[in-house]
């Protein structure tokens, strides 16, 4: 299917009309009622190929392949994502036809309703499996890249982030919608702006009042009520994976990493980060879900409306997106997304990264610092690791 402007298209309700239900209860009026501006045309993978060029892997997850790619006609730079059948665990609805809970999500949030969600630009199916076309920024790196770079985040950054990401979230419910994987892997940094967009929404589904027993997300985002009970409320994951992040932020990685430690709920800090921040953090982390901050009272917590004397200043670098180098056998393979004769194997790049951010910091000189109480956090972040 191919996106674009100027013709009336109903997005179709999901069969499960008990999810619709709570939609409607939680909005006051059903979301899939509302008449999206489109133009929906029928597509071949054969058109495919030629509206789309396909360049290397920029990422692999548990649902699909990411592709760096560009778009013939002008030249605009995607993210092509494939996504075989046999692995998709939830579906939706759009103008009739069954399409992944994903495309059906991001099609939904879609026509700039919420701007820090990525943008779906194209999908089509195959066979065997879908072909979703998303924007891609010109120069941006994923959070979690960032914060590995960066070793720990200023909390002036860290709260201009977070304010970005609790906004973005706080949106996609009022159109019903729930991520169920928040986390810096998961959130584009623009470093030509410093705005961030969520994307992957392949754990993604639709908002309900009552509780969920199937999860998808990162077991050690995961809340403590998830893995107790088997049964977890929307809100109460989402705050919780909200302050797994902010800690990830202002501390360098995540606070817990086995089922125990996310039960205990017991954190450890660096001196550094401060009360406020601290406070937030524990109030996001509370083992108890009743007891846990409800979303809608999250920006409103001090340390989110503290000013700061100094502006953030803007990030600038003159390389591209970096993609990684993809070794291939023969170049006439460039266009053809998820084919069996596909004769590259493309890099573990998302697999092994809670690992890399385990390393020790070496030779950190105080010097070559631009503020010292980074440097400070970064030698107590190597002392903490060793």
């Amino acid at each position: 299917m191919m996106l674009e402007d100027n013709s009336d298209v109903t997005a179709t309700q999901p069969s499960d009309s008990k999810e619709v239900d709570d939609i409607t209860k939680l909005k006051g009026k059903n979301a899939f009622d509302k008449v999206v501006k489109r133009i929906m045309t029928s597509s071949t993978s054969d058109k495919f190929e030629e509206l789309y060029k396909v360049g290397p892997v920029l990422g692999k997850g548990g649902f699909g392949l990411v592709y760096a790619g560009l778009r013939t006609r002008d030249g605009t730079k995607v993210a092509i994502k494939h996504v075989a059948k046999m692995k998709i665990k939830e579906w939706g609805y759009i103008s009739g036809s069954r399409v992944p809970m994903e495309v059906c999500l991001l099609y939904l949030l879609g026509d700039s309703r919420v701007n820090g969600v990525v943008k779906l630009i194209d999908y089509f199916e195959r066979d065997d499996s879908f072909i979703i076309v998303m924007e891609r920024p010109d120069l941006c790196k994923d959070l979690f890249d960032f914060i590995t770079e960066k070793k720990i985040l200023e909390e002036q950054l860290a709260r201009k982030f977070f304010i970005q990401i609790v906004e973005t979230v706080m949106a996609c419910t009022k159109f019903g919608v729930i991520h169920r994987d928040i986390k810096d892997e998961n959130i584009l940094v623009d470093l030509t702006d410093l705005k961030l967009k969520l994307i992957d929404f392949g754990s993604g589904t639709f908002l309900k009042n009552n509780s969920y027993t199937k999860y998808d997300g990162t077991r050690v985002y995961s809340p403590p009520e998830w893995i107790q009970t088997g049964r977890y409320e929307g809100e109460g994951a989402t705050v919780w994976s909200l302050g797994i992040l902010l800690y990830d932020m202002v501390c360098g990685d995540i606070p817990f990493e086995t089922d125990d430690q996310i039960c205990s709920g017991e954190l450890k800090f660096s001196f550094l980060v401060s009360d406020q921040c601290r406070e937030l953090i524990r109030k996001c982390l509370q083992v108890d879900v009743k007891e846990r901050v409800k979303l809608n009272d999250v920006l409103s917590h001090p340390w989110l409306s503290t000013s700061e004397c100094e502006e953030i200043t803007k990030i600038t670098q003159t390389k591209s997106l970096p993609i990684p180098c993809v070794p291939t056998r023969a170049t006439n393979n460039l266009n053809s997304v998820g084919s069996s004769n596909t004769s590259c194997t493309p890099p573990q790049l998302a697999l092994m990264k809670t690992n890399e951010r385990k390393c020790v910091i070496h030779d950190i000189e105080i010097s070559d610092i631009k503020h010292s109480d980074i440097a400070l956090k970064q030698l107590i972040f190597e002392k903490k690791r060793n």
